[in-house]
């Protein structure tokens, strides 16, 4: 059996995140400062690293994880067949916490002090290329999340279980605005992608 072709646009709406680690003296300066002035102060492109670079921690340009998504099947030569399926909810995998101040209360544990700062754009955040013996099932896309304060995006996707890398050569967007804060983070409470366990999700997602 021939495999068919579809494609998935992931959605309109999301953003560019950084999560980084910043000095004491900045920390002291925004902890309890307006998003306005975090702004104002780290998106000044005259300072020698600007929020864009502030990203050792977390750093990802995608779709908010509550897009609808639509999807059409096509030709091997890109021919649209047939009329666009959806919209779509996507199905959570899992999720990955990168909150400033995400630990249990009263936990004397090791903190960084951190921003994050977003940019909200509308676009397109890449699109993903799936082939399949049969129709496109909505059920077999899941998606990884990562949370924290400022937006949910998605940073993974998979579909029958395989991951898809999404493909951005038609990628554009423009800006909506930015959004920031600076807040301690406890390291050991910060979920990182490289330690999810895709075998593990995938297991608990199937008892659900």
């Amino acid at each position: 059996m021939s495999l068919r072709k579809f494609r998935v646009n992931t959605g309109r709406y999301g953003g560019e995140l950084t999560i980084g680690k910043i000095s004491d003296k900045e920390f002291a300066e925004f902890k309890d400062a307006e998003a306005d002035e975090i702004i104002e102060h780290f998106s000044d492109w005259d300072r020698e690293i600007s929020w864009h670079d502030i990203d050792d921690l977390e750093h990802l340009s995608a779709p908010y994880s509550d897009n609808k998504y639509y999807v059409q099947e096509e030709t091997v030569l890109g021919t649209e067949i047939g009329d666009q399926l959806g919209p779509f909810d996507y199905n959570h995998l899992y999720g990955r916490e990168a909150y400033c101040s995400s630990g249990p209360e009263g936990a004397v544990q090791e903190t960084v002090n951190v921003l994050q700062f977003f940019s909200e754009e509308k676009g397109g955040f890449g699109e993903l290329l799936i082939e399949t013996e049969g129709d496109f099932d909505p059920e077999k896309l899941c998606i990884g999340v990562v949370e924290t304060e400022l937006a949910m995006l998605i940073d993974s996707y998979y579909y029958d279980k395989v991951q898809i890398e999404p493909d951005y050569d038609f990628a554009d967007t423009t800006g909506k605005g930015y959004h920031a804060c600076v807040g301690p983070m406890f390291p050991k409470y910060h979920d990182k992608l490289e330690d999810v366990n895709i075998e593990e999700a995938f297991e608990w997602m199937e008892e659900d």
